[in-house]
């Protein structure tokens, strides 16, 4: 969802250039080159690229599912920490593959690509506040929970997304 509001706003501001060295331009928007052959379904199309030639659908659909997934995880952290903490690859997977990089995304180097007008993220159900604020509830509910030490050596550990000025933002 997030990549896709970045090639999105990478699109609007390359039209709004009008450079002819358009990210988007013959591909299906989002990485998936055009006239590659791929398996069918019954009715001759293939849903996958249908639903990523239109950018903005891709990523109205992508930013639906990304929030029902926060509010979910975000549910389990505040009812049930200790069975995360009970089991260090589900912690594991739950920081590294989702808390960190969002918080990277959000805070980090790359946070100014997402930067947009209020109506913008209303369209795309996007609200960064919110989904800062629901990532950083999970830490506080992780780290109440009694995992404070365990959450601290695997976030320092993660080579991809952890990094001080990120954080300490």
């Amino acid at each position: 969802g997030l990549d896709s509001l970045t090639a999105i706003r990478k699109h609007e501001t390359h039209q709004a250039a009008g450079s002819s060295d358009d990210p988007m331009e013959g591909t299906a928007g989002l990485g998936v080159e055009r006239g590659i052959e791929e398996e069918d379904e019954v009715n001759g199309e293939d849903m996958y690229r249908r639903s990523r030639t239109d950018a903005k659908a891709h990523c109205k659909q992508y930013m639906s599912m990304g929030h029902q997934t926060v509010s979910t995880l975000h549910a389990m952290c505040k009812e049930a920490a200790n069975v995360i903490l009970d089991d260090r690859v589900v912690l594991e997977q739950m920081l590294t593959s989702c808390l960190d990089p969002c918080i990277d995304r959000l805070v980090g180097p790359k946070c100014l690509e997402l930067k947009g007008k209020s109506y913008d993220f209303n369209e795309y159900n996007f609200d960064p506040k919110d989904l800062l604020r629901k990532l950083a509830e999970m830490y506080v509910y992780l780290a109440r929970g009694g995992g404070t030490e365990k959450i601290s050596r695997i976030v320092a550990d993660d080579q991809r997304y952890y990094s001080p000025q990120t954080f300490n933002k």
